[in-house]
This record gives C-alpha cells, sequence and structure tokens, in this order.
C-alpha cells in the first residue's frame, strides 16, 4: 500500500520555492512584458503571492485570447505570468 504524505502543504509556502517556481516559469520568457513587469519588484511580488495562498485569498485571473495563423487558424488562451508561477510552485 503507497505511503500517504500529509501536511506537506504547508513546508512549501516558502520564498525560496516561489522563486523557483519564477524561474521555470520564465524560462525562455525573460523578454516578455508581463515577466519583466513582475520581475521589476520580484520580492514583493512573490511575497504578496505566497501570503494570498497562506490566507486562501488567491484568485486565478482571467484568459487572455487570441487567435495564431499558422500552420492553420487557432485560438489560444493564455493565463498571467503569475498563474503560470503558482503552476510552477504547485507541480
Amino acid at each position: 500500500m503507497p505511503k500517504s504524505l500529509k501536511n506537506i502543504f504547508d513546508s512549501k509556502l516558502d520564498y525560496i520555492y516561489f522563486y523557483q517556481a519564477h524561474l521555470r516559469a520564465s524560462k525562455h520568457k525573460r523578454n516578455r512584458r508581463d515577466v519583466i513587469f513582475f520581475e521589476i519588484d520580484l520580492e514583493t511580488n512573490l511575497m504578496n503571492l505566497c501570503r494570498s495562498i497562506q490566507k486562501e485569498t488567491y484568485k486565478r485571473g482571467e484568459y487572455h485570447q487570441f487567435i495564431v495563423h499558422e500552420p492553420k487558424v487557432r485560438l489560444i488562451q493564455s493565463l498571467p505570468y503569475i498563474d503560470r508561477v503558482v503552476h510552477q510552485w504547485y507541480v
């Protein structure tokens, strides 16, 4: 029977884990506008994100939709950058 891990969520709510998630989320995206704005005040943004998850007030952002025409027409939906950081932290 597999082991179950308990109470590990709170131990991962630390600045270093969010910083590592930011590095993974920004890989190959350093020159994007939303990443640059996030990095301007990186420490504050990461600490606010950590606090909002601890207090259970974090809400997912709205999807941004755009159309790509190569090789065929497709509708693409993407989340804001901060949600990418949360995804990388959680995974």
